[in-house]
């Protein structure tokens, strides 16, 4: 999505709809533009093989990485998410990176603002090493900024710290799950 007109609203919207990309006007770097749309049609034409191929291969349940610093949220997400997929947890970025390093995960969800590596530095990693690995940002402290950075490295989906409602977290992983073409690893 190309807009003139950015806000919070509207970036968190495109994300929520499955749009690739969020960019905004005026456009100053060209071969900065050319890259995301690159990226963003890469993506795309991922998410329909992989949806030709999917009616093919039989189901396994997706292995997702949590990352959360404390203790008490990341063990109810683990268990909440682990109704459903395999979960790996890891309490700093530095512990994800290890794993991530060792093993192969469908998708990983981390909190913007962990102490020392960030989320954002996580999920970076986490493309570098598995490129089809999706992604999960979420923030406590949500703004235009966090957003627009999310999309910029290409983040599957984006939301408030789950707190309470993890029904909302639930239907985030399952979006950014489908945005990849569903399980990527058997």
């Amino acid at each position: 999505m190309i807009t003139a007109y950015s806000s919070y609203d509207s970036a968190v919207t495109a994300l929520d709809i499955g749009a690739q990309d969020y960019i905004e006007k005026p456009i100053r770097d060209v071969e900065a533009l050319r890259f995301r749309i690159r990226r963003a049609l890469s993506r795309r034409n991922e998410q329909l093989a992989r949806n030709l191929e999917s009616g093919k291969e039989e189901q396994h349940r997706a292995r997702i990485m949590v990352v959360e610093v404390e203790g008490t949220r990341r063990q109810l997400m683990a268990e909440f998410l682990g109704l459903s997929y395999d979960v790996i947890t890891a309490a700093s970025g530095e512990q994800a990176l290890a794993q991530l390093q060792q093993s192969k995960f469908d998708l990983v969800i981390a909190d913007r603002n962990l102490p020392g590596m960030s989320g954002l530095r996580v999920i970076e990693q986490a493309q570098r090493l598995l490129p089809h690995c999706a992604s999960v940002l979420y923030t406590a402290y949500p703004s235009y900024e966090t957003v627009k950075e999310a999309f910029e490295l290409g983040v599957d989906a984006y939301l408030v710290r789950p707190n309470q409602d993890l029904k909302v977290l639930g239907e985030k992983v399952a979006g950014a799950l489908r945005s990849r073409g569903g399980i990527l690893l058997g």
